[in-house]
């Protein structure tokens, strides 16, 4: 089973997103803030990362960045999830190296 860690304040969107990655066998774990995140990160190495841009301590480029500080090379799969439709917010997280 693939392990997912989701990075997401919003509570009701966790759980929708949570409940629909169970469905299809994923295991899930969800963070509430970037420092969260990073944690669970580096304890469980998930699969995957899937990260909200505004979180409530620090943003999700900068909870990037930091893991790409501890795991360098071998960073899992990184995808941001976001409201934010602006071009700018999209490229920012290109540049930076997630999808």
């Amino acid at each position: 089973m693939k392990n997912i860690l989701l990075v997401e304040d919003n509570g009701l969107l966790a759980e929708n997103i949570k409940a629909l990655l169970e469905e299809e066998l994923f295991n899930v774990t969800v963070a509430v803030t970037a420092e969260e995140g990073l944690t669970l990160a580096v304890q469980q190495k998930p699969d995957l990362i899937l990260c909200d841009i505004m979180l409530p301590d620090k943003d999700g480029y900068e909870l990037f960045i930091a893991l790409k500080e501890k795991f360098g090379n071998v960073l899992p799969p990184f995808i941001f999830l976001t409201a934010k439709s602006q071009r700018d917010d999209q490229r920012k997280g290109m540049e930076l190296g997630a999808d």
